[in-house]
């Protein structure tokens, strides 16, 4: 069954934006922008089945709009969010704790979305529009 609602962080006199949930083995993590020093950041928690663990901030200040993509080959949720400055794409490759196991940036001055995201080693590229022929950038 559902359980009561809960805070997943303390009340910071300012609001929280753009969450986002996934599935981490038999919990949950969430990702949301939170106002810390009068800027927002990436924040991340885990849900681990009882209760909401303590979150981490993993985003440099300047940090919105995450996103849960597409999992990994061996299975950990990846996250995307906006940098501010300088101005581009954050990938992170989390653990299904929510620990961050590699972090890629990608410098992007348009504010578009990236529509698929590849990981090659230790490279990233990030696909921007419709179709293959789409633009990429690494």
């Amino acid at each position: 069954g559902w359980s009561a609602p809960a805070r997943v962080a303390a009340d910071n006199d300012v609001p929280d934006i753009t969450p986002a949930v996934t599935a981490a083995g038999e919990g949950a993590l969430v990702a949301w922008s939170r106002y810390v020093d009068g800027q927002y950041r990436v924040a991340v928690a885990r849900y681990d089945g009882e209760r909401f663990r303590a979150a981490k901030l993993i985003g440099r200040p300047g940090t919105l709009y995450p996103s849960f993509e597409a999992p990994a080959p061996h299975g950990g949720p990846r996250l995307l969010f906006r940098n501010a400055r300088p101005a581009g794409w954050t990938v992170v490759q989390l653990d299904r704790s929510g620990a961050v196991e590699r972090q890629f940036f990608v410098e992007a001055p348009d504010a578009a979305r990236p529509t698929g995201i590849r990981i090659k080693g230790e490279r990233v590229e990030l696909v921007f529009g419709d179709g293959p022929g789409g633009a990429a950038r690494r």
